[in-house]
This record gives structure tokens, C-alpha cells and sequence, in this order.
């Protein structure tokens, strides 16, 4: 017995050096993290008694199947919400990862925790218990800027009934690199049995930013593309095809698409969620569009269900040319589309005309997605009635219920009318020193210099988007992928942003796309022009757009000093598609040692020559009678068009002049 434990005495010994002498892997000079429970079932605590069955070893070739996408979870501490948030609850298990080469920490990927010297902990409920766990990884961004570092150490325990827990086992970090996307991860010899499963870390910094915790079994995954194949199929069996649109007054799809449906009141018949409530039962029709998941759009629709929406116009409306849904899935944590949509059109008796069925695509598993019917002819209704067939989906999320016609001229605008605040909102009352990004999570308003055209609305991301100040950058040059704001049409755009007060302004930076061969240009340079009363413009320099073609330039003007401005126009021009997936302002609130526009020795300039502006007599100069005609390719001007304003006309349709 002594030898044997001189023996152990010896190993734990010699272990104690192995480990001092070791060192670390991280080249950020993080303490190093061994990995005690890779191949050790001692170390990670099998509950099994010692007389219990031994645990099966891990077969050679094993399935790594993520069991806990979607599944959810409760954390000692909540991330900061108001810019690093945990979208809705469930981003640590949404199965969405941040881009391998991405540094950018406003990721909607990511949710931020303030956890220096504190544990954070997550614990999921897998809802079942599943036999054959033997992976768990938790991912990270790896960088150290902005106070940001990697998790100091990470800890995994499990249960099967949330009260007895495994001792804990410690994940082992990948080698640091700056600016990635990075794990880590623990792979056991032996499967284990769980249904809650925590996950214990803590930030050697300030910050730590993760975007999804793992647990992985050897199970066979489901196919998410066949189990919602499967679902259409057996819609399909139970509805028919779609029905050929009804004939009708052909429909002129050159004029301008107009929003019919915009603002009308409907009647929603169906469970609707809490998580994505319908709220004052207005998101439907209230004509805002982002696409985005973190766009604060979404109505979240219970699965197997089948949910009316029904539309009043308020009017008979007899030009309907194209109705359409826009949604959002994520099959990954069980958000399917829905399986198919049925249109309907109801005049003011309620006496019904079937207009189609359009289908689900069973390869659309993550992102936004349109059901779309366009009409052959025109069909008369007062009411639309959209019936959404959800089936083996936990939500469908229904961003817009729309209808279109198709009109000579628009009733409403792409951009609004430009409403600057005039009013003197004073100095902050938080002033601070600190250098910050001014415009982050603000709004825009927008103008064009010239018309975009008969296809804006469809082509232009709205002014509702959050796109333009997100803080989030795109990776690929894929102009529709969801994270550029794009401009299509028209010779150019103004960027307004309201700061809110007076601040001290330096540095300004643009980043756009530039694919020519989609058409898809980068402007040549886009001028800051700045004012603090919205009165009085300057121009303060341009962002000289350089690089090279057919990738992403993010550019930047720096005064090299600070200058007072509450209001930042971004102003560029537009040839084909321009995409920008970010606009900056960075300054400080504190307006101390900042020079006034009036002394700043820039340009004073006429931000609003060439929008359109109301007629008074103090630009007319007293002129009466004046007609506005766009000169333009997209409207077809005929001589009974222009006849009534250039000639005097009877009663009896004579020309007297």
C-alpha cells in the first residue's frame, strides 16, 4: 500500500510540473485552460454509482448533432439590452453564428455581458433527456478591443433532472486570434444522459460577447428541409394547386406599385404570440419592412394553426393587381414558414372570389421570404382576406400583409417629406468627453436628388429599416443579403440625421459595396454637410471612396478637429444599385475646445436645392398658375395631359387662347 501511494504521490507530482511547465496557447496571454474532461469521465463526474452500468464509449465516427438549438434557457446575468441584447430570448440557441472572419460585436449574432469578476451562468433544458451527449462548445468573439476579451475559463455541468448535477467539466479555448469568431469546446470518451445542461464562464475584461451555446449528441439530425417539404405536401394534398388568378382589367405593371393596404384596419383570427405581439393590431398593414430578425416588425404566429387575416380597404378599391405576405424563418429553432397562404378578395357584401394559393419553398430555411400573387387582371374588392396555414412550426412570423395596385401616379412616397426639428434642444444634460459613434441606432431621413423611378418601392430599403446605423457590417459582397441598405434608381441621396443636441463632430465613414458586374456601384465620394440650427448648412469635406472593385469600401473623413453640428447630412450619387451596410458619426457630446460652424472657415451651402418644396409667394415673386411636369423617361405625357395647362380651356372643352 505505501509504494502504491508514493506511486500516486509521484504522478500527481510529476503532473503538477507537466501543467507549470505547459504554458499557454493564447497568444492574447490569457491563462491557459487545460482540457480536464477531454477523454477523462472522472473529470467531468459520471453520476452513475460505482456500482452502476459503465458509461458506452463514444463509437468511432459518431453523428455531431447540435440537440440544443432552440432550446431554452435562463442566465445569471442579463446582457446590456439597449445595444448588445439577447434578441428576444433565445439568440444563445437560435443556431445563428457569427461570421468566422467577423470582429463586429453590434453582430445581431452576438449578445454582450459585463461579467468581469463575475460568473456567468447559462442553464438550457434540452426538454427531454437524450442518452448519447458527449460535445459541448460554447462560441465567442475573440478580440480585445473595446474593453472585450475572451471568456477567462468556461465550465459545463449537467443533470438529468436539474437538481443533481455532474462535477464540472472545463471546455478548452481555441489558440487566440484576433478579430474571429472562435469555440470552446470539450469531447468526452463516453456519452453521458442530460436534460439541463449549465454552462458557467466568466470575462477576464470588461466584456465578453457569445453567440451560441452547444450541446452535441450522437443522434441522427433531423432533415429540415424534408420535414418541411413533407409539411407543403400535405397541404398540397388538402387545398389543391393555386387557382388561376381571375381575368380582369390587364394590369400596366410600368406605373407605380401603390400600397393600398397601407394603414388599413383588418381583423386577425388565429393565437397570436407574446413574444412577437400584433401590437395596438396595427403591424400588419402599417407599411414598415425591415427583413431583419432584430427589426422590431414581426407578429408571431402560434403553430398548427390556421390564422385570417382580413383587410378592410375602407373602400371598394377596383384595381388590385398584387397581394403579398412578407415572413421570416428560422427552422433551426423550429420557426418554420408557413406551409401555404390562401387569397381571397370580398366586395362589400362579402361575397367571395378565390384569387390562388401560393406555396412555401421547402429550401428556404433561414431568412425573410415573400408569398407573392400577382394577378393577370385587375380584380375589384373591399375587403382582402389572406388565410396562413401554419403547420409543425413553434411561430410564423408575418412582418406585412400587403395589396397593390397599380397607378399612373403614387399616392405616397418612397421617402417622406424631410421634418427637421427647428426647435433649440440645448447642451446634453449627460455632456460627456467620451468619443462614441453619434448616430448609432437612429433613424434617417432620406431624399432623393431626382425621382428613383416606377420600381422604388420595391427595389429601395425603407426609411423603417435600422440598417444604416445597426453597427453591423457586411462580409460578402451579396447586396441582398439582408445587411446593406440599398438605393436603386434616381441620381442620388441625402442622409439626414438628427443628433438630438449639439455636439462635437470629427470624424465621419462611409462603408459601401461595389460589384459592377451586378450593377452594383460604390459612389465616388459622399460630402459630409453639417448645420446646427438646420438653418445654416456648411460643408465640411468628402469621403473619398477608394478601393478596390468588387468588394466592400469602408471609408472615412477626419477633420482633425472638433466642430459643433446637431444635424449630419451624408449626400452621395446613385448609379444603378448602391448598397452601404453602415454610416458612422463619431464625436462627443461634450461641446468643450469645439469650434462653432459659423468659425470652422467651411462653405455655407443649400442642403435643400433640388428637393421639392410647397409654393409660397415668397418664392414665386407673386407668379400664379404654375404646373410642376417631371421630366422624366417613366411618365408618358400625351397632349390631352398637358392640353389643360398650357391653353385655356370651356366648359364645352374649347380652346379660347
Amino acid at each position: 500500500m505505501k509504494k502504491i501511494a508514493l506511486l500516486i504521490a509521484f504522478i500527481m507530482l510529476l503532473s503538477v510540473f507537466m501543467f507549470a511547465c505547459k504554458g499557454g496557447d493564447d497568444e492574447s496571454g490569457q491563462e491557459e485552460i487545460s482540457d480536464a474532461a477531454s477523454g477523462n469521465e472522472a473529470s467531468v463526474g459520471e453520476t452513475s454509482s460505482p456500482d452502476g452500468p459503465t458509461p458506452a464509449a463514444v463509437r468511432e465516427g459518431a453523428y455531431e448533432t447540435v440537440i440544443s438549438t432552440g432550446a431554452a434557457y435562463k442566465k445569471s446575468v442579463e446582457p446590456y439590452e439597449d445595444k448588445y441584447p439577447d434578441t428576444y430570448g433565445n439568440e444563445l440557441t437560435d443556431g445563428i453564428l457569427l461570421d468566422e472572419g467577423s470582429d463586429n460585436y453590434f453582430d445581431e449574432s452576438l449578445s454582450g455581458y459585463a461579467v468581469s469578476g463575475q460568473d456567468l451562468v447559462i442553464e438550457l433544458d434540452l426538454g427531454e433527456v437524450y442518452d448519447k451527449i458527449y460535445m459541448f462548445k460554447l462560441g465567442y468573439l475573440a478580440t480585445t478591443q473595446a474593453g472585450i476579451n475572451i471568456p477567462s475559463y468556461v465550465k459545463v455541468q449537467y443533470s438529468e433532472d436539474g437538481e443533481n448535477w455532474s462535477k464540472a467539466a472545463t471546455l478548452k479555448r481555441a489558440k487566440f486570434e484576433e478579430g474571429k469568431r472562435q469555440e470552446a469546446a470539450v469531447s468526452l470518451k463516453s456519452y453521458v444522459s442530460a436534460r439541463y445542461v449549465k454552462f458557467t464562464t466568466r470575462g477576464s475584461s470588461y466584456w465578453i460577447f457569445l453567440d451560441e451555446v452547444m450541446v452535441i449528441a450522437d443522434v441522427e439530425g433531423e432533415d429540415a428541409n424534408s420535414a418541411f417539404y413533407e409539411q407543403i405536401k400535405e397541404v398540397y394534398a388538402e387545398i389543391g394547386a393555386p387557382e388561376s388568378p381571375v381575368n380582369g382589367t390587364a394590369v400596366d405593371r410600368t406605373l407605380f406599385p401603390v400600397l393600398v393596404s397601407r394603414n388599413k384596419s383588418y381583423k386577425l383570427e388565429g393565437k397570436v404570440s407574446s413574444t412577437f405581439p400584433d401590437e395596438e393590431n396595427a403591424m400588419l398593414t402599417d407599411g414598415k419592412y425591415t427583413g431583419v430578425y432584430e427589426g422590431g416588425t414581426w407578429v408571431g404566429l402560434e403553430g398548427n394553426q390556421e390564422v385570417t387575416v382580413t383587410i378592410d380597404l375602407g373602400e371598394t378599391v377596383k384595381d388590385i393587381a398584387t397581394l403579398e405576405i412578407k415572413c421570416y424563418t428560422n427552422a433551426g429553432i423550429g420557426n418554420y414558414l408557413p406551409a401555404a397562404v390562401k387569397m381571397a378578395a370580398l366586395d362589400k357584401d362579402k361575397n367571395r372570389t378565390e384569387l390562388g394559393n401560393v406555396f412555401a419553398s421547402s429550401s428556404k430555411l433561414l431568412g425573410s421570404y415573400s408569398f407573392t400573387l400577382p394577378l393577370n387582371g385587375a380584380v375589384s374588392a373591399r375587403y382582402i382576406e389572406f388565410t396562413i396555414i401554419c403547420r409543425d412550426t413553434k411561430l410564423a412570423l408575418i412582418e406585412e400583409c400587403a395589396v397593390y395596385a397599380y397607378r399612373e401616379y403614387r399616392d405616397s412616397l418612397l421617402y417622406p417629406d424631410v421634418e427637421l426639428d427647428f426647435a433649440d434642444s440645448g447642451a446634453w444634460p449627460d455632456a460627456s468627453w467620451d468619443t462614441v459613434n453619434l448616430i448609432q441606432g437612429l433613424y434617417p431621413q432620406i431624399s432623393a436628388l431626382s425621382d428613383p423611378g416606377i420600381y422604388s418601392d420595391h427595389y429601395n430599403t425603407p426609411v423603417t429599416s435600422p440598417l444604416l446605423t445597426d453597427g453591423q457590417n457586411s462580409y460578402t459582397t451579396d447586396i441582398h443579403n439582408g445587411k446593406f441598405f440599398k438605393f436603386w434608381g434616381g441620381t442620388g441621396r441625402k442622409i439626414y440625421f438628427d443628433l438630438g443636441h449639439v455636439s462635437a463632430v470629427q470624424k465621419f465613414t462611409a462603408s459601401f459595396v461595389d460589384y459592377p458586374d451586378w450593377a452594383v456601384h460604390a459612389p465616388g465620394g459622399v460630402n459630409i454637410i453639417l448645420s446646427e440650427d438646420a438653418k445654416e448648412w456648411y460643408t465640411a469635406g468628402t469621403i473619398e471612396m477608394n478601393g478596390e472593385a468588387s468588394t466592400i469600401m469602408k471609408c472615412e473623413l477626419d477633420l482633425g478637429r472638433k466642430v459643433n453640428a446637431r444635424y449630419v447630412v451624408f449626400e452621395f450619387g446613385v448609379n444603378g444599385w448602391a448598397g452601404a451596410d453602415e454610416l458612422e458619426v463619431f464625436g462627443t457630446k461634450s461641446t468643450g475646445g469645439s469650434v462653432s460652424l459659423a468659425a470652422s472657415g467651411f462653405q455655407l451651402y443649400n442642403v435643400y436645392a433640388g428637393q421639392r418644396m410647397a409654393p409660397s409667394e415668397d418664392i414665386l415673386g407673386g407668379l400664379t398658375d404654375l404646373v410642376l411636369l417631371y421630366n422624366t423617361n417613366d411618365r408618358k405625357y400625351t397632349e390631352e395631359n398637358l392640353i389643360p395647362y398650357v391653353a385655356y380651356v370651356d366648359k364645352e372643352g374649347n380652346i379660347k387662347d
